[in-house]
């Protein structure tokens, strides 16, 4: 099952998502040639549950002492977007 994970955080965005990417989750989808990268607070994380990607987040900003102002996780199979700068 593929999550995406969005989130809001009150502060120390770039360590929130720095600890997401050492956990597995990821900043782009690619699909054959296609390439998306996604939000600034947005991320996505192959075998995985909506469940564990928000208690993940919840772990991430209690550790870094950081406001988790909201979060949503989803599964998903299918996409389409817009390439977008990488972030």
């Amino acid at each position: 099952m593929k999550t995406l994970l969005t989130y809001d955080v009150g502060d120390k965005q770039k360590e929130v998502k720095d600890e997401l990417l050492k956990k597995g989750y990821s900043k782009r989808l690619s699909l054959q040639t296609k390439v998306c990268n996604l939000p600034n607070t947005t991320v996505w994380k192959d075998n995985t549950t909506p469940s564990t990607a928000i208690a993940d987040i919840k772990s991430i900003t209690a550790n870094l002492r950081v406001k988790l102002t909201r979060a949503v996780a989803v599964d998903f199979a299918t996409w389409d977007g817009i390439e977008g700068d990488p972030n």
